[in-house]
């Protein structure tokens, strides 16, 4: 739940920037943990709540998230399957920092993007399927005995060139530095330890 509605108030704050004339495009970025069909398909809804007659319309945030199921096509295939048969669009290089279980290393990864057809699945409240583009982005020649970083990831635009898959890409590799500040937060400040409940104490901490 907490996902989904984190959307909806990502795209109440889309639709106020809109009407005040702002500029200013706004994407819903997650891990694994929200690849949720209930999320993908709040899109769908948000988009069609202006209707044609409507000038204004229903402004809707972008969102991209990581893949965690390998989900049903409309197809027949699943989503890996599918995304692997794609063309090559190109190939990128980063530098990936180290963590507790493995050290940081340069990382070359091929990019691969298509548009797919999800069908609800069973048991959902939603009856219509959703089309949204996956990009698989796979390491291509890691060191020794190391698992290949690959991450499948979903959003809702299109991605047709090398040029937008980066952009998808280096939105996707921000979380290194949100999951740094998190970590700071809860490890070095132990911020969770407060349980402060009112602003006027959690301001000052």
């Amino acid at each position: 739940i907490r996902w989904v509605e984190g959307y909806q108030r990502i795209n109440e704050l889309q639709q106020y920037l809109w009407e005040q004339a702002f500029d200013t495009r706004l994407v819903y970025m997650a891990d694994r943990e929200a690849d949720l069909f209930e999320l993908y398909a709040e899109h769908q809804q948000h988009l069609q709540k202006g209707g044609p007659k409507d000038p204004k319309g229903a402004q809707t945030a972008d969102w991209l998230i990581r893949s965690k199921h390998d989900r049903n096509t409309t197809s027949g295939e699943k989503l890996q399957a599918t995304v692997a048969q794609a063309p090559e669009l190109g190939r990128v290089e980063y530098d990936m920092p180290g963590s507790n279980t493995r050290k940081g290393r340069k990382v070359t990864q091929r990019l691969r993007a298509t548009r797919v057809t999800l069908p609800p699945p069973q048991g959902s409240s939603h009856t219509q399927p959703i089309e949204v583009t996956a990009l698989w982005a796979k390491e291509t020649n890691p060191p020794g005995s190391e698992q290949p970083i690959q991450w499948m990831l979903l959003t809702n635009l299109e991605v047709t060139t090398l040029d937008q898959a980066e952009k998808m890409l280096d939105w996707y590799l921000c979380r290194w530095q949100i999951e740094i500040f998190f970590r700071i937060l809860k490890s070095g400040c132990k911020i969770e330890e407060l349980q402060l409940e009112k602003i006027e104490r959690l301001e000052p901490a």
